[in-house]
């Protein structure tokens, strides 16, 4: 090979490297985009319905009041039906929350593997 080739076989590479480092970067970019929009629009999703949450525990409470005749009974009923449901939770933590976060975090992140085959052509 003369010197030029290999000059420019070498400045083609070095090109090359740097194209695939930038989509490698953009592709990150993209995916952590998805992932953070994800988050908000489920965390706002999530505020929403704690907030019903909140007043429809707090309907209940005093309707359970008005049958006990006691609205300290009807808030109590109802924190016993919570801890009842936390003691489930805590339980059933592993199985019903934490596998099925870690897989849908994963899922999300990693994507689809096609995706990465079809940029990589």
């Amino acid at each position: 090979m003369e010197n030029g080739t290999k000059e420019d076989f070498f400045e083609k590479i070095k090109a090359y490297i740097q194209v695939r480092t930038r989509l490698s970067i953009l592709l990150s970019t993209e995916k952590l985009a998805h992932v953070y929009a994800g988050l908000v629009s489920k965390l706002l999703v999530l505020l929403c319905f704690a907030l019903a949450f909140l007043f429809g525990s707090l309907a209940l409470a005093f309707y359970l009041g008005d049958v006990l005749e006691s609205v300290e009974g009807g808030f109590l009923a109802v924190m016993g039906l919570y801890l009842i449901l936390a003691a489930l939770l805590v339980a059933l933590k592993k199985p019903l929350i934490e596998r099925p976060l870690i897989d849908r975090t994963i899922n999300q992140v990693l994507g689809d593997s096609g995706e990465e085959n079809k940029h990589a052509a």
